[in-house]
Formats: C-alpha cells, structure tokens, sequence
C-alpha cells in the first residue's frame, strides 16, 4: 500500500499513514507524553496499532479528505511522529494535533510540522479556522499552540472524564482613526471594525473618567458646533463602548497616523483600555514611511503591508500616562516621558513638540498668518491645503483650521 503524499516543509515530509507504520504508531501512542496528556488507546500489539490506523486516521482520510499524517525527515525518510487535523463530533470546528517521539523533541520540528498544517488547511483545504486541545498541564503543547497564534479560550468537557483546555485564534478588532480609513480598508484584513471618531485635540478633555470626559466632549461639540450631544454618544460614544464589549479573546489593532491630531487620540484610547482593565494585545499600525502622516495616500497592498509590519504595544502604561499629562497641559514631563519612549515610539516626541510649540508660540495660528500673506488670499480652500503641506505634524481636518482661520479674518478685519 502506496502512502500518500500531504506536503513538505524545509525539513520534514507529512504523508497519510498506511498499516505498514502500525510498528512505528505503536512506539508512538505508548511514549510517556503520550499516555500523559493524550491518553491510553489500549494499542499493546502491532495488531491493535493497525486496528488504530483503520478505525481512526484512515478512517478519517476517507470521509474528511485530511486527518493525522505521518512525519518523516525528508531527506533520511526518518519517522518521527504526527501532525495533521482532527474532526471532532465534540468540537465546533477542526483541530490541530501533534505528537513527536521524546528523542525528536526540542529540535522544531513539533513547529514547522505544525504551522506548515495551519498554513496546508487554510490554503490547500479552504479551513480559515483552526483550534487546538491540550491538557492543562501540557506546558510545552500550550507553547507551541501560542507559537502558532492560538491562546487559551476555555475548558471543554469532551467526555465525563475528559477534560480539556480549548485553544483558538484571537479575534481582530481593529480601531481606525477615521470613516475615510473605513471606507477605504481591505477586505482581506478580517475583524471588527471601529471607528474613534474624535478630535480630542481640539476642545475640552476635563474628567477623570472616560464617561467624565465623554460628557464634556459632548458639551463643547454641542456649543461649538450646534451637534446634538445626543448625537455624540450615537456617533462617538458608541465606537468607544464597542472596544469594551467586543474585547473578550480579542487582540486590538490601533490604526493611528504620527500626527499630533492622531497622536492624542491614540493615547485616549490606550486610556480608556486601561481604564476598563481590557486585557488583550494591543498593536500599532503606521502608515508607511513615504505616508508618514497619512493612511489616505496608501493604496489597499500598501494598507495590508502596513498591517502586516505592525507592532506589539508593550509601554502601555507609560502611553496612558501621556493622555494624563496632555490633559493637564503638562508638557515638560510629556517631553520627558516622549524621550524614554523615542527608541521604540520615535513618532511620539515630533508630535509632542508641535504640541509644546501650538501652546508656547501659537504655530498654528502663526502659520495660517504666513498663508494668508503668502498667497494674498482670504479664500479658506487654497489657505487650507496649503497648511495642511506645511504644517503635516499637526494632522488638523477643515474643522479645526477653519476656526483658526476664522479668527485671524476677523482680526485682520477688525
């Protein structure tokens, strides 16, 4: 009986099992690891071992069209254990399985079998979703199950006295910084969608709490822009509280630009993660270097590449602290703080210094000035675009240049 070849990695060859290994799955189901965490198969005889293969991974070859294979070296065709997936009537949705021998162990192999699966199922089978199961004291299956971006969901009761732990993939959340981004972000980036849709740059921030700093928000879009606070909460509030409800086994993807616009906002919304005592991997997404300040010039494979090169928010904390001390005006220790961040976080300290430089010499304003002299215009739109070239750091909409705009008119005018 011919084995079938599944795939091949750097290293190893995954095949079909036929009864001509029932030898080799003998040794395989009766190694300590196994009888441990995975359990007695009451496989005692290389008759039992081929009773095994006809009732379990055959068996499933035939009516799944995948199932446990065969893992050899490639090169010496030395069988070292098994890899593959698993359809359970017990579980929702297939799972991955892996077993070495103790003497091939520690060497990756357990990984590249592995991952080489994950990747076989969704590209070769069409199944976008993998889980895995594992004892709970099987540290080094926990491990590899991490490794290959599966984490701890919940306990399962598979039988009356079987017990496991339920691995699964972390659901993406992904806060955009904008309803432009929405518009234009990839279908092939798959999540749930939010949207900060805030300008905390602009207007108050007083409150202690995110509800203490919604309300405020809400009265000073209300008196500055005859929104209906109503609307706020809709419109703004609403996006907020999805990041609470949606958080349970999720990662977060955080899309903000390096501008100051961005930047605040960025750092509300570390706050308001950690107000909410919302654990989960958080990532930061940029804009590529030729888009410093903007998602808007990039195109949909530029998007996912930058998606793709995002990276792992670790000072979380300390990020928190900047919107802490933006709210108090604080911009000596924001500076300082901006500093210890600069190797990993290069972008904040640019921003924090149009901020210092907004508040201590009135830069915005200043350079409206220059335009309006510049272009000999007090058209708002050449005015406009032509701040937006200048002054990028700021990341400033119409709204808020307009306003500035509007007072230097009529302080020209008066």
């Amino acid at each position: 009986m011919n084995s079938i070849k599944i795939f091949e990695t750097d290293r190893l060859l995954l095949r079909e099992y036929t009864l001509k290994d029932a030898p080799f799955v003998l040794k395989l189901v009766n190694t300590q690891s196994w009888l441990n965490f995975i359990g007695d198969r009451n496989v005692h005889s290389v008759a039992d071992a081929k009773q095994f293969l006809k009732n379990n991974l055959m068996k499933s070859y035939s009516e799944n069209g995948f199932g446990l294979w065969m893992v050899e070296t490639l090169n010496e065709s030395v069988p070292i254990g098994m890899c593959g997936l698993v359809n359970r009537d017990s579980l929702d949705d297939i799972d991955i399985g892996f077993a070495l021998l103790p003497e091939f162990e520690k060497k990756g192999y357990a990984f590249e079998a592995a991952q080489a699966t994950m990747d076989y199922a969704k590209n070769s089978l069409g199944i976008n979703k993998i889980v895995g199961i594992t004892n709970a004291n099987n540290i080094h299956s926990i491990a590899l199950l991490n490794k290959l971006g599966l984490y701890f969901e919940k306990e399962l009761q598979l039988s009356e006295y079987d017990t496991v732990q339920l691995y699964s993939p972390l659901n993406n959340i992904h806060v955009l910084n904008g309803d432009s981004l929405k518009e234009q972000f990839p279908s092939e980036i798959k999540g749930e969608i939010i949207v900060a849709r805030e300008c905390m740059v602009d207007g108050s921030v007083q409150g202690n709490t995110s509800d203490e700093i919604f309300k405020s928000r809400a009265k000073f879009i209300n008196e500055t822009f005859d929104d209906a606070e109503v609307d706020y909460y809709a419109k703004t509030v609403s996006e907020f509280e999805k990041i609470k409800s949606n958080a349970s086994h999720s990662e977060i993807n955080l899309w903000f630009e390096d501008d100051l616009f961005c930047q605040v906002n960025f750092w509300f919304v570390i706050h308001y993660i950690l107000e909410h005592k919302i654990e989960a991997p958080l990532y930061l997404i940029r804009p590529i270097t030729s888009h410093q300040y903007g998602f808007g010039g990039m195109n949909q494979l530029e998007l996912q590449d930058a998606y793709k090169n995002k990276i792992r928010i670790n000072d979380v904390i300390e990020i928190g602290e900047l919107w802490k001390f933006f709210q108090k005006e604080n911009i000596s220790e924001m500076i300082q703080l901006s500093e210890k961040l600069q190797e990993r976080y290069p972008f904040i300290l640019p921003a924090v210094k149009a901020l210092q430089e907004s508040f201590e010499f009135e830069r915005p304003k200043k350079s409206i000035k220059s335009i309006i002299t510049e272009l000999d215009t007090k058209e708002f739109g050449p005015v406009f675009r032509e701040f937006c070239k200048r002054e990028a750091i700021y990341g400033f909409g119409d709204v808020q240049v307009k306003r500035l705009f509007d007072e230097i008119i009529q302080e020209l005018e008066n």
